[in-house]
């Protein structure tokens, strides 16, 4: 099950996504970006949403982690991490001078 379909049989059940909202205490935004894959709820919302749905709490975790939000959160992450742990020797070089004290002073 797609993590929208759960949203949606939620929705069902309370009587809409303002109503599912308030049920799990998220702004209404967050359900319908939610829906659309351009973000992921918190692990208590997936909870209370679980409930609402009858769903496993498992199931609805692992939908969650298959949605677009979750990809795409991973390949930044990825990006983000592989940015940090590289930096050219030029760089360095540039961003950083030798004193007569031998310690290091970073430049503005």
């Amino acid at each position: 099950m797609e993590f929208r379909q759960v949203i949606e049989t939620a929705e069902k059940v309370v009587g809409g996504p303002t109503k599912l909202a308030n049920e799990i205490n998220v702004p209404k935004t967050m359900i319908s970006d939610a829906k659309a894959g351009r973000r992921g709820l918190p692990d208590r919302a997936c909870e209370k949403l679980a409930e609402i749905a009858k769903l496993d709490f498992g199931d609805v975790i692992r939908a969650r982690m298959r949605s677009p939000f979750a990809k795409h959160a991973a390949v930044i992450l990825a990006t983000a991490i592989t940015a940090n742990f590289y930096t050219p020797e030029s760089y360095a070089d540039e961003i950083m001078t030798y004193d007569s004290s031998a310690t290091y002073c970073f430049q503005k």
